[in-house]
């Protein structure tokens, strides 16, 4: 609880005399007709009283006080949208479904390559979408780096297999043209989206 101030009959020097309607003993003095009270130099806005003074009859008073004055400071300062207001957690946002990672995978499942368990394939294709085209490009060598691996476990079966669908479908033979090819295919994706909704 906080206290609620009320105001008294009392006036001195332009000032109102305000007390807790609790009877906790609070007291203040605030300007004639003016039921506001001015936060330190350096808070950036104005709140009333009876939200920022804790009642001494609450044992979390204190606690209450602040977490109100933090709120009211992010009002005061018109409850910018770049901000969130003070206890409110920043919202996590899934990573993108769509993206270079996807359409590796999309390539995949053309040439009838399917994931083994050791390769951690969908966490590899998650944090490609999260990078995008441009952060795929960046991170060409940690893909290839990926992709080999994965490759290097594989049966000889599975590369044969996955090397003739390559050259049925005119896809490329390499892991490298396989991640050039998911790249632009995303890229091209994002620029359409881009022009769709622009």
């Amino acid at each position: 609880m906080r206290c609620r101030l009320v105001p008294t009959n009392e006036t001195r020097d332009g000032r109102r005399k305000h007390v807790c309607e609790r009877k906790c003993g609070r007291e203040r003095w605030i300007p004639e007709g003016n039921v506001i009270y001015q936060m330190p130099p350096d808070c950036q806005g104005n709140v009333l009283a009876s939200d920022i003074i804790p009642c001494a009859m609450d044992a979390l008073g204190i606690t209450t006080a602040i977490e109100q004055t933090r709120i009211a400071v992010w009002q005061a300062k018109g409850s910018p949208l770049n901000e969130l207001p003070p206890g409110v957690p920043s919202p996590q946002l899934p990573p993108p479904t769509e993206g270079p990672g996807t359409e590796l995978k999309k390539i995949f499942a053309e040439l009838l390559i399917s994931p083994i368990a050791s390769c951690e394939c969908d966490a590899m294709a998650n944090q490609m979408n999260a990078w995008g085209p441009d952060g795929c490009r960046e991170h060409r060598d940690d893909i290839l780096a990926h992709l080999q691996m994965a490759y290097d476990e594989s049966t000889v079966l599975q590369a044969l297999t996955a090397g003739a669908m390559a050259a049925v479908r005119w896809k490329p033979m390499t892991l490298e043209g396989l991640l050039n090819l998911a790249i632009e295919r995303a890229a091209l994706t994002q620029w359409t989206t881009t022009l769709a909704s622009g």
